[in-house]
């Protein structure tokens, strides 16, 4: 941290990062000076280990799917909640181009994968400190029609002729590494 030094009579303005539990006013004193500040609540990040691996869709055999795994950890000193995404983009190599959630795009555009009718994505998620979560997703769901059981939506279907990237990430930056799967 930078040293400030005043003179009598001089005024600064000084500017240093405070994590808090909570965004409220705080009174402090540093080295013989006093005064109150308020402090904006710091979103922490959460550290991960993810891994992503290719399956195939067992009601659409000509489809794969993303079979993600991760452990999620708060490695901070204070409980933290963030919402995390499943993250994804894909690049056609048949027309060597990005593909986006709309169509074709000049660069890599990233998106929220649709887990639906599975999971809700983003998903929050409260750690405390030093605890870890396992996140697990099949790359499809089962028993989510009672009246036809066998029926079991893969999502997202991966289609031929694409390189996938899968990851997670959380809104304030931390993120997992991607994992690239062909089909």
């Amino acid at each position: 941290m930078a040293e400030v030094t005043l003179q009598p009579g001089e005024s600064k303005i000084v500017s240093f990062e405070v994590v808090t539990q909570a965004a409220k006013t705080y009174r402090v004193q540093v080295d013989g000076l006093e005064g109150t500040f308020t402090a904006r609540a710091k979103i922490l990040p959460f550290t991960y280990t993810f891994s992503c691996t290719k399956g195939v869709c067992p009601s659409a055999i000509a489809y794969g799917i993303a079979q993600m795994s991760a452990t999620i950890k708060n490695n901070n000193s204070v409980p933290v909640t963030q919402n995390i995404k499943v993250m994804w983009a894909r690049y056609s190599r048949t027309y060597a181009k990005w593909v986006g959630a709309t169509g074709f795009v000049a660069t890599r555009e990233n998106s929220i994968c649709d887990l639906r009718p599975c999971k809700i994505n983003p998903f929050p998620l409260t750690l405390n400190p030093g605890a870890t979560f396992n996140f697990s997703y099949a790359g499809y769901c089962s028993g989510v029609d009672p009246s036809d059981p066998t029926w079991t939506p893969c999502v997202p279907a991966l289609m031929k002729n694409y390189n996938y990237y899968f990851w997670l990430e959380d809104e304030s930056g931390g993120k997992s590494s991607e994992v690239m799967l062909t089909t």
